[in-house]
């Protein structure tokens, strides 16, 4: 390998380590990402299995829309009416109405977007 060539390589490494760490900060040490997710408008289930308060929704890619956000506690469901959109980079916080033990939530999207939930 070059050395000009080693150097692009290497600053490219440096770059994306750069915005994985940057992301890791942004998220803050509260915040833990427990799925990624594509918006392609069938419900999805996702394991959670933590105490929390709050859900966020962070979009990666393209758009996408949230109509519905249960929250389970085993056998217990709470529906939370989201009906918003959002474009890439956008983000959007959900009050889960306290501290919970949450065991799952089923989210109802559509748009094609690629989005992470993360869980405080």
């Amino acid at each position: 390998m070059k050395a000009g060539t080693m150097k692009v390589t290497m600053a490219a490494v440096g770059v994306a380590a750069l915005f994985a760490t940057a992301e890791s900060v942004w998220a803050g040490s509260k915040w833990r990402q427990v799925a990624e997710l594509r918006a392609v408008g069938d419900a999805k289930e996702v394991a959670v299995n933590r105490v929390c308060s709050k859900a966020r929704v962070v979009v990666k890619e393209g758009t996408v829309a949230i109509q519905t956000f249960v929250v389970r506690e085993g056998a217990k469901k709470t529906p939370i009416t989201i009906a918003r959109g959002l474009r890439k980079g956008q983000k959007f916080d959900i009050d889960l109405g306290g501290r919970k033990q949450v065991t799952g939530f089923r989210i109802s999207d559509s748009g094609g977007g690629r989005y992470r939930l993360h869980v405080q």
